[in-house]
């Protein structure tokens, strides 16, 4: 199954028929890992089965807006930051995002934190409360990038630009 959010906040079951083969068999999962795994800006998933394969699904939806991707890296506690909690400002709009872990049977998710910046905007400006409890601000950053952030250093590290 496959759910779009839609803009009341409400989640809508989208039809197996529209998504690709993969959806129009049934079968018997055990995880599903979020990555982007062709560096587009766009979250893939791996999904491990029972009684299959490993399927690796790349997501191929239009792009609405861009994005920015935040790698982490704690220099006080859990090197991953696990738990770290972001918060985003881009042209008007507030999101707050957390990186979290245990993630699924054997599987873990990318440590990359995703959002698509609204249509007026190209940037975004952000808060990040570390585990350690130190917070920092990061102004600016473009959209269509990924960054490294590292507790207690001024400056992101760009990682890559999103392929198109």
């Amino acid at each position: 199954q496959l759910f779009t959010r839609l803009e009341s906040g409400r989640w809508q079951e989208q039809p197996n028929n529209s998504l690709g083969d993969y959806f129009e068999r049934e079968h018997l999962g055990r995880a599903l890992v979020t990555l982007d795994a062709n560096l587009d800006g766009r979250t893939d998933v791996l999904i491990t089965h029972l009684y299959e394969l490993v399927a690796l699904l790349i997501n191929e939806s239009e792009i609405a807006s861009e994005s920015i991707g935040l790698r982490f890296q704690a220099t006080s506690g859990h090197r991953d930051a696990i738990g770290t909690t972001v918060e985003v400002q881009s042209a008007g709009d507030k999101r707050t995002l957390q990186l979290t872990a245990g993630d699924g049977y054997m599987g873990s998710n990318e440590r990359r934190l995703s959002f698509a910046l609204p249509d007026a905007s190209n940037n975004a400006d952000i808060v990040v409360n570390w585990p350690s409890g130190h917070s920092q601000s990061f102004k600016g950053l473009e959209a269509g990038r990924d960054y490294l952030l590292t507790e207690g250093i001024a400056q992101p590290i760009p990682m890559n630009t999103h392929v198109q």
